[in-house]
């Protein structure tokens, strides 16, 4: 079996990084807007590992119309103008991770989101897989300037800290997909 040990949220809708442990029972629980819905999204988003926005907040509301741009960016209201605000319009990494355990090894693996994001709300995301390895201890903040890895950063320090076959990338959901399916078992 794979327990789910920790989510870690980076630059993920309100959420500027969050920690959330698991054990093997987990209520989520909360007041009317106060991002119950947001963690399940992330959930979803890593387990299922879809980008597209048709499951986005169907937990609140099945007529959502929540993006992972909405998500990434942080996307609060309407301008007034046509437009909408956002909690972050400079350039910016977000993480979605989901840690494991394989409850017979007792080996760790990590599954990761990764968006690199532009000014003009253009981004780049990837996926990664840890394997036999859980969040690094820096939780992906470069402790020299406690910003977050860009994805190259991120590369070049886990080729150091952990080797090149320790962890794999994934260009597309469906590359994924079939990665974290094998993890699971699946394949």
């Amino acid at each position: 079996m794979k327990l789910l040990k920790r989510l870690l949220l980076i630059n993920w809708y309100s959420y500027a990084k969050e920690v959330i442990n698991f054990d093997q029972i987990n209520f989520l629980t909360g007041k009317t807007a106060s991002g119950k819905s947001t963690i399940i999204d992330a959930l979803q988003l890593v387990i299922l590992g879809d980008t597209n926005s048709h499951y986005f907040n169907n937990a609140a509301n099945e007529k959502s119309v929540r993006t992972l741009k909405g998500y990434l960016y942080g996307q609060l209201g309407d301008d007034g103008e046509g437009g909408f605000n956002y909690l972050r319009n400079d350039p910016f990494t977000s993480y979605v991770a989901l840690e494991f355990e394989d409850t017979e090894s007792k080996e760790l693996f990590s599954a990761i989101f990764i968006a690199d994001c532009e000014e003009k709300q253009n981004y780049k995301n990837r996926w990664l897989v840890l394997n036999k390895n859980g969040f690094p201890s820096d939780e992906f903040i470069n402790p020299d300037n406690n910003i977050p890895y860009d994805f190259v950063s991120l590369r070049n320090k886990l080729n150091i800290d952990i080797g090149k076959n320790r962890y794999e990338v994934c260009e597309t959901n469906r590359a994924y997909q079939q990665v974290i399916m094998g993890k699971f078992g699946s394949m």
